[in-house]
């Protein structure tokens, strides 16, 4: 008898401490703290995704970091994933997720300065400077805080040092409800190497109403379709100029020109590239373009189905293409032949990553600023951003109608067409 109270006592104490462990486990995990009072006050109420179907993935994000052909990738890659670990319960917050989006909508590029955030409130930077603290990952770059972060997020190219802060990407950041609880990610694609179907695909995470945590592959095409806000944690550029424009209006100083010359149409054909950025899968080939028509009046001048944009993809090439001589004929653009200062760029485009300069070429008293989503500023082919001085002649191209623009990276060619 004695020793069948001394059994019910042990099992209800057992019972008693797996129940007060598992409450206060779970109460951390929903107030997104460890001891200490959180004050951020009011959590989203609108969980769920609706108009996306999610799609299970067995890849392992910890796998996915590693970068034995480039350590510098691989160390931010990690900076990245232990500041997503960080933040990632923060997402349960209006708070936060509104100094999120508010942030991100006062810079044109969709991204909000982690730094920034967190200077103007302190609480939140003290719940992310602990879990930075208590973070438990396998990894061997570790870091104990925002600021240190900071300091260590920069990427040694070979040439140079590039430096960089972290900062939030909102890929979707015009259509997305800000009263529903977030995706999450960090900008490291998939390996698509035995599936092409998940081509740069990223794996997005999200918590349910009940605080469980679930990941889903995510593609650029399923931006569009999410209401949800989508948050990239990535290595964001430092003081990127106010981009150039896009507009269909002729300047007085296009309708000079044009009645001087006629409009031709340019073409790019021949191209090869000699560089691989990518860690897996195919290398997205884009080009962007602008032309200096005047003081402040410098803008994108790329069409595509007749459309002016920003930039356009050239061709997706296989990792087996690498340093072969491919075509592909895409439009340049539709300019007179006397134009001058037109300026460009091709680079290896990642969607997920924020948006990094491909130079600033320079004329007629003004400038046109070129960028585009890359995980590093030098994951370019044809001019290094810092030094973009090369325009496009077209009255050569007019007359000779072609010319090549060939580096160590790349070759690209671009013709007259009528």
């Amino acid at each position: 008898m004695k020793k069948s109270k001394i059994i019910l006592v042990s099992i209800l104490s057992m019972i008693i401490f797996v129940a007060t462990f598992s409450s206060c486990e779970k109460a951390n995990l929903e107030e997104g703290k460890s001891e200490k009072s959180l004050k951020l006050e009011k959590k989203i109420t609108n969980y769920g995704i609706a108009d996306f179907n999610t799609r299970a993935t067995n890849q392992n994000l910890e796998v996915l970091i590693q970068n034995s052909n480039d350590r510098e990738d691989e160390k931010i890659n990690s900076y990245l994933y232990y500041l997503m670990h960080s933040l990632k319960e923060l997402t349960n917050y209006t708070k936060f997720n509104e100094l999120i989006l508010e942030s991100a909508k006062q810079n044109y590029f969709q991204t909000a300065n982690l730094i920034t955030v967190v200077n103007n409130n302190k609480e939140i930077g003290n719940i992310i400077n602990e879990k930075l603290k208590d973070n438990t990952s396998n990894l061997d770059k570790k870091v104990e805080s925002l600021q240190e972060i900071e300091e260590k997020l920069t990427y040694n190219n070979g040439r140079t040092i590039e430096k960089y802060t972290p900062v939030i990407y909102v890929p979707n950041l015009k259509n997305c409800d800000p009263t529903k609880n977030p995706l999450f990610a960090i900008s490291v694609a998939v390996n698509s190497d035995s599936d092409e179907s998940i081509e740069e695909n990223i794996i997005a995470y999200y918590y349910d109403e009940n605080q469980n945590l679930h990941k889903t592959l995510l593609s650029e095409s399923d931006i569009i379709k999410i209401k949800n806000p989508i948050f990239i944690i990535d290595n964001g550029a430092i003081n990127l100029h106010k981009p150039s424009i896009i507009n269909t209006e002729i300047s007085n100083t296009e309708i000079s020109n044009t009645q001087k010359t006629s409009t031709y149409s340019f073409h790019s054909h021949e191209y090869r590239i000699n560089h691989r950025y990518e860690n897996s899968g195919k290398s997205e080939f884009c080009i962007t373009a602008g032309i200096v028509l005047g003081p402040s009046d410098g803008r994108y001048i790329l069409k595509k189905n007749g459309k002016l944009k920003e930039w356009k993809e050239i061709a997706s090439v296989d990792k087996n293409d690498i340093g072969k001589d491919l075509a592909h004929r895409e439009q340049f653009c539709d300019r007179n032949k006397d134009d001058r200062y037109v300026f460009f760029n091709t680079f290896e485009r990642d969607w997920y990553s924020s948006s990094k300069s491909l130079g600033q070429g320079g004329g007629n008293n003004g400038y046109v600023y070129l960028y585009g989503n890359m995980k590093y500023k030098s994951n370019w082919y044809s001019f290094d951003p810092e030094n973009l001085t090369t325009w496009v002649n077209m009255n050569h191209i007019y007359w000779s109608w072609a010319q090549w623009y060939k580096n160590s990276k790349s070759e690209f060619r671009i013709w007259r067409c009528n």
